[in-house]
C-alpha cells in the first residue's frame, strides 16, 4: 500500500473535498483491527454567492497563503498507515484497548501521541470581495451533490463506515468540536446489536462511549451527530439548507481546522471481523452567507 498522500486541490469557491481510502486488517474484534489508510485528498470549493471566496492553506497566521493547491499537515507524528479502534467524547482524550476478555474490552489506556488515529490540519479563510455587513457569517455545510463529490462515503463493507467517526475542531475551541457518524446505529448480528465494552462491571449500551474523568475511565453519552443532518440539498433549482451549519465562520478571518478520522471501538458495529475492505470517504462542503 502507498503511504498517505495529503494533497489538497482548490478547484472552485467554497467546497472542501477529502478522499480517504482505508482497508482494515483481519481481526476477530474491531478493538484489535488495524486500519491502513491511503488517501489522495482534493479540496474543491464553491458557495451560493459570488461575494465570498474560500481560500485554503497548509499554514496559518502570517504565513497563510491563498493558494490553489496545498498539503494537509499531519499533526500527530505517529505512523498513520495503521489505525486501531479507540474511543473519545471530545477529540482530546482518546482511549484504546490492547486485549479483550471473551470478546469484551474492559481495560483501557490513554493514547500517547495519537498513534492509533489520523489527525491532520488545514487553514480556511472566507474572504469577502465586497463590503458585506459584519453581522453576516459564512455558513458551512456538507455537500453531496454531483457538482461536489457525490456520496460522502462508500465502502465494499459498509460496516467500516458504521464504526467510523469523523471529528472536526476549529481554532482548537471545544465549543466548535463536532464528531460525525455516517449511520444511525442498527442491529449488527442476528438482528441485535453486539455490545463490546464493559466499565465497572456494566456493559455499555446504545449511544455510549468512554472518556477519562478524575483519573479513571467512565462511560458517557456518545456525542456523535449524523452527518446527513448537516447536508445541503438541491432540488428544482432551489437550495435547501439544514437547520444548523457545521460552523458559522466570521468573514476575513483565518480558521484552523483539525480533522480526525478514527474507528469508535465502543460502537456495536465495531465488534465483528473485517477483512481488507476498501472504504472511500469524500468530504464536500458548501458555504453561503447568513446572519
Amino acid at each position: 500500500m502507498e503511504k498517505i498522500k495529503r494533497r489538497f486541490l482548490f478547484v472552485y469557491m467554497a467546497l472542501l473535498s477529502i478522499a480517504v481510502f482505508s482497508s482494515l486488517l483481519t481481526a476477530t474484534y474491531a478493538w484489535f483491527s488495524g486500519n491502513r489508510t491511503v488517501s489522495t485528498n482534493i479540496i474543491q470549493a464553491r458557495t451560493g454567492i459570488d461575494q465570498v471566496d474560500l481560500f485554503v492553506s497548509s499554514t496559518g497566521g502570517a504565513d497563510f497563503q491563498n493558494t490553489s493547491v496545498c498539503d494537509i499537515v499531519q499533526v500527530n507524528k505517529a505512523d498513520a498507515q495503521f489505525l486501531l479502534p479507540v474511543s473519545t467524547a471530545d477529540l482530546q482524550t482518546f482511549l484504546w484497548n490492547d486485549h479483550t476478555n471473551e470478546g469484551l474490552a474492559s481495560y483501557f489506556k490513554q493514547l500517547s501521541g495519537e498513534e492509533h488515529i489520523y489527525h491532520g490540519r488545514i487553514y480556511l479563510k472566507a474572504l469577502a470581495r465586497t463590503d458585506i455587513e459584519k453581522r453576516n457569517k459564512f455558513l458551512l455545510y456538507f455537500d453531496e451533490s454531483e457538482r461536489a463529490t457525490g456520496l460522502l462515503a462508500s465502502a465494499e463493507n459498509e460496516q467500516i463506515l458504521r464504526a467510523a467517526r469523523l471529528g472536526f475542531r476549529f481554532n482548537n475551541l471545544s465549543d466548535t468540536t463536532k464528531i460525525f457518524k455516517f449511520f444511525d446505529q442498527t442491529p449488527v448480528q442476528g438482528g441485535r446489536p453486539v455490545y463490546n465494552t464493559v466499565i465497572d462491571g456494566q456493559l455499555l449500551g446504545d449511544d455510549q462511549v468512554i472518556t477519562w474523568q478524575d483519573g479513571r475511565v467512565v462511560a458517557t453519552k456518545d456525542p456523535s451527530l449524523l452527518y446527513k443532518d448537516f447536508v445541503v440539498s438541491f432540488a428544482g433549482g432551489s437550495v435547501k439548507l439544514p437547520p444548523k451549519p457545521i460552523l458559522a465562520m466570521e468573514l476575513n478571518q483565518i480558521y484552523q481546522l483539525d480533522i480526525y478520522f478514527y474507528l469508535e471501538g465502543c460502537d456495536p458495529d465495531c465488534s465483528d471481523q473485517i477483512k481488507f475492505e476498501l472504504c472511500d470517504l469524500h468530504l464536500g462542503f458548501y458555504g453561503t452567507l447568513g446572519e
